[in-house]
């Protein structure tokens, strides 16, 4: 069974629509493959040593294969991402000029309407890119020794104006003073920004909705927690949370489901780890795992940076 490469349409409509093609076609190839791998496979009664080793070969061309779909795919993903950011860079500086001028009561709802819109796909075009060069290898990260109990109270603070417009309670909980780790401040930043966005749209809104941020650590680990007491999550649904695009059925608060893939591989790309529980009709809470560092013991240049 060799494995061929899929033809791509000689007219397409756009460069980018072929990609997008040419990217579905050959994951539809490969799986009808590995289908009727399995299927000989399940119909053979004995396996001969010479029909493993021609199914080990193409198992290999099969991995191989899926390696250049997984970057024919990145190279998309992160070609349209930029593509985007330039028309929707110049609609928000539009938009921004139109607020500060005079509007009419109905031209005012239009535009907030409008400026909503662009920061959506602002952020699902920055989450595009963050999982393009994190799959790719590409991500960066500017490590430093942060005290993530002080960090956590920042972004509450910049949170809270957000969340009292909602009804929201939203309330630190540092189980310790301090709890150091050598992280990317903006990234861990972003995946709590992200963690308190997605519980503010399943908590009750003016409703006693709440929203903890907890603190807590061993000798080890330092352990930062999301708490809701919102709608919760499905059992069946907790396998999968973290997959990109994937959306719970029946729920149309989400965005476009990449928030908690991008949360989840910018941690792992910390060396720590992003996990869920929940309970339906109670709450989740979302835990992030971080390697806990004591800055007495880095270099001096790391403790400034602690503010040691």
């Amino acid at each position: 069974m060799a494995v061929r490469s899929v033809k791509q349409s000689s007219s397409p409509p756009s460069p980018a629509s072929e990609r997008a093609g040419a990217v579905f076609a050959s994951v539809q190839h490969v799986e009808s493959l590995a289908r009727q791998r399995g299927d000989a496979l399940r119909c053979t009664p004995q396996v001969s040593r010479d029909e493993l080793v021609r199914t080990a070969g193409e198992l290999a061309q099969l991995a191989e294969y899926l390696n250049q779909i997984s970057a024919s795919r990145n190279q998309f993903l992160s070609k349209v991402a930029h593509e985007l950011r330039t028309p929707l860079t110049i609609a928000k500086g539009w938009i921004s000029m139109l607020c500060y001028g005079e509007l009419l009561p109905g031209q005012e709802r239009i535009v907030s309407v409008i400026e909503q819109q662009i920061d959506d796909l602002t952020r699902l075009v920055n989450d595009l890119l963050d999982l393009s060069r994190h799959e790719s290898g590409a991500l960066e990260l500017r490590l430093e020794c942060i005290d993530l109990v002080s960090l956590v109270q920042q972004v509450a603070e910049h949170q809270r104006e957000l969340t009292s417009l909602k009804g929201i309670q939203l309330i630190v909980v540092a189980q310790t003073p301090q709890a150091y780790a050598c992280v990317d401040r903006g990234r861990v930043a972003q995946v709590l920004n992200n963690l308190i966005t997605n519980a503010c749209r399943y908590v009750p809104h003016y409703d006693h909705g709440r929203v903890e941020l907890i603190v807590n650590c061993t000798e080890t680990t330092v352990q930062v927690s999301v708490r809701d007491n919102g709608i919760g999550i499905a059992p069946d649904d907790l396998p999968r949370i973290f997959e990109p695009f994937y959306q719970i059925d029946g729920r149309r608060r989400g965005k476009s489901g990449l928030g908690l893939t991008v949360a989840h591989e910018l941690i792992r790309a910390h060396g720590g780890s992003l996990t869920v529980e929940s309970v339906p009709g109670k709450g989740s809470t979302f835990h992030i795992w971080l390697r806990r560092v004591d800055p007495a013991t880095l270099p001096v240049s790391q403790s400034k940076e602690a503010g040691m």
